[in-house]
């Protein structure tokens, strides 16, 4: 069973990333610098590389 921490630490980062490419590529408005970005992408993937079942989820939970 996977604790809820990181399941709302997923969708913590999920949203993040999720608000910070529409802002990007949608409004041509970065929120943040590409490290920051990458940061937050490489911790979604490791936690995802480590409880696969959250792998599934959609980018766009809210």
């Amino acid at each position: 069973m996977i604790a809820k921490e990181i399941k709302e630490q997923v969708k913590d980062l999920k949203n993040k990333l999720h608000r910070w490419n529409h802002a990007y590529y949608v409004l041509d408005d970065p929120e943040v610098d590409d490290a920051v970005y990458d940061a937050a992408m490489r911790e979604l993937l490791e936690i995802e590389n480590k409880y696969s079942d959250l792998a599934i989820l959609n980018m766009s939970v809210k």
